[in-house]
């Protein structure tokens, strides 16, 4: 199924606020999302796209910036398609409409973007719901000229769960990231390391086989930044550097591909 947004005229400058759109899905029943693909009509002004669920409740609720929405998935540099693990699926209901996030940089000429969402669907409901959640870390201050500047973030697993992926999110200063998990029982197990992470090129890792997060498992996140001179990448190492919308700011964050145990 094909998904069409709107088109956007992007200006030769300026700095351009997250755009918000809602758009109609138009199922004739409730479907199970087993991948969702993106089209991107402009790579070099579009710096991210991220798709929400809204269903009847969330419609109707503080429609400005986006309103009430659940996290279904989105692009970055060097991930356009997700498709996600045996047996696992989003659900999508019949009257849930998509919430469209839509993030631009200008480049020095103005662009026509059109851009597209492709939904794949199970035939059969999977025997696991998806959800997307993160562990991410928003109260950094990096200094000018930092070439090896750590950050740590932490989350709690609530409920028993499976965890299948892990999606990490820095912009042009993002240096390295590693994630291991403290279980309940004092045991800690490291679990991905990701040693020269490039903000043009962000993937989603799959574990080989899901793993099993007890309730009260934490997952640690620990990497750095690069506010040097000797970053390529770096917009301006005189600046000091905190979380923000635009890639002179940062981010530090991860997506999470988890299903809670019924």
């Amino acid at each position: 199924m094909i998904v069409e947004f709107p088109a956007h005229e992007i200006p030769a400058s300026g700095v351009l606020d997250y755009k918000f759109v809602p758009v109609e899905i138009g199922l004739d029943r409730d479907r199970w999302v087993r991948a969702y693909e993106f089209d991107i009509g402009d790579k070099s002004v579009l710096h991210h796209v991220v798709a929400y669920t809204q269903d009847e409740r969330q419609q109707r609720q503080n429609a400005s910036g986006g309103g009430s929405r659940t996290n279904f998935g989105g692009y970055a540099p060097g991930r356009e398609y997700m498709s996600f693990e045996e047996d696992t699926g989003v659900l999508l209901e019949k009257d849930m409409r998509l919430m469209i996030q839509f993030h631009y940089t200008t480049v020095g000429r103005p662009v026509l973007d059109v851009t597209r969402m492709g939904l794949y669907f199970h035939d059969t409901p999977p025997e696991h719901a998806l959800a997307r959640t993160a562990v991410m870390n928003g109260e950094f201050v990096v200094p000018p000229g930092v070439p090896d500047f750590p950050v740590t973030a932490r989350t709690s697993v609530v409920k028993d769960s499976y965890l299948y992926n892990i999606a990490p999110h820095m912009h042009y200063r993002g240096k390295s990231v590693k994630y291991r998990l403290e279980y309940p029982d004092g045991t800690v197990e490291d679990l991905l390391s990701v040693p020269n992470f490039q903000h043009n090129w962000q993937m989603t890792y799959r574990l080989r086989e899901p793993k099993l997060l007890p309730a009260g498992t934490v997952i640690v996140a620990e990497g750095a930044f690069d506010n040097s001179a000797l970053n390529a990448l770096n917009p301006d190492p005189s600046q000091e550097v905190r979380w923000g919308d635009q890639v002179w700011d940062e981010m530090f964050i991860a997506w999470l591909g988890i299903s809670e145990i019924e």
